[in-house]
C-alpha cells in the first residue's frame, strides 16, 4: 500500500513537472526521474524480500511450536520437518538477497541480514543433526538466553531486521511469535 501511495505521488510529480515549460524544471525532471525509477524498484525489492522473510518467520514458528522446552525422543520426528522447513526457507531468502542488488541504502542492512542467516542456518545445521541423532537433551541444551538457537534468531531478527525496516519502503518485518 505504501509503495502504491509513493508511486502515485512520485507519478503526480511528474506529471506536474512536465506541465512546467521551463529549463529550470525540465532539468528537475531529470534528475526525479531515476529517483522514481529507483523507488519503485525498492518497493519492488522490498516486497520480493518481505515475502521470502515471512516465509521465515511462519516456518520459525512452526519450529518453536514443534520444538519447545518439553521436546522428547518420541517428538523428535516431527521437530525436525519444522527444522526442515525452516532451513529451506532461510536457503530461499538467502538466495533472494545473494542474487539480487538491494537498493543502495539497504545494502550494508542487507549483508548484515546474510551474515545473520548465514548464523541461523549454521545453528540450525547443528540442531537438524542433534535431531537425526536422536538426541532430545541436547536439542534442547541448544535454546535459552545466551544459547546458540537463541542467539542466532535473536542476531537475525532483533539485531538486522529492525535496520532493514529503517531503510526498505512498506510495512515494518513482522517478528516471529514468542
Amino acid at each position: 500500500m505504501r509503495a502504491a501511495i509513493l508511486l502515485v505521488v512520485l507519478i503526480g510529480c511528474e506529471f506536474a513537472l512536465c506541465s512546467c515549460g521551463d529549463s529550470a524544471t525540465s532539468s528537475s525532471r531529470k534528475s526525479s526521474t531515476p529517483t522514481g525509477a529507483a523507488s519503485a524498484a525498492d518497493a519492488q525489492y522490498a516486497g520480493a524480500f518481505r515475502q521470502e522473510y515471512m516465509k521465515v518467520v511462519s516456518t520459525l514458528n512452526a519450529v518453536s511450536a514443534a520444538c519447545d522446552h518439553t521436546l522428547t525422543t518420541a517428538t523428535l520426528p516431527a521437530c525436525g520437518k519444522r527444522v526442515a522447513a525452516l532451513r529451506a526457507a532461510i536457503d530461499n531468502l538467502s538466495a533472494y538477497i545473494q542474487q539480487r542488488t538491494p537498493p543502495a541504502n539497504a545494502a550494508t542492512q542487507v549483508h548484515t541480514a546474510a551474515h545473520a542467516l548465514a548464523s541461523m542456518q549454521a545453528t540450525f545445521g547443528m540442531l537438524a543433526k542433534r535431531i537425526e541423532n536422536g538426541n532430545a537433551k541436547a536439542v534442547n541444551a541448544m535454546a535459552g538466553n545466551g544459547k546458540p538457537l537463541t542467539d542466532s534468531i535473536v542476531s537475525f531478527v532483533d539485531a538486522a531486521i529492525p535496520s532493514l525496516d529503517a531503510v526498505l519502503p512498506g510495512q515494518p518485518f513482522p517478528p516471529p511469535a514468542g
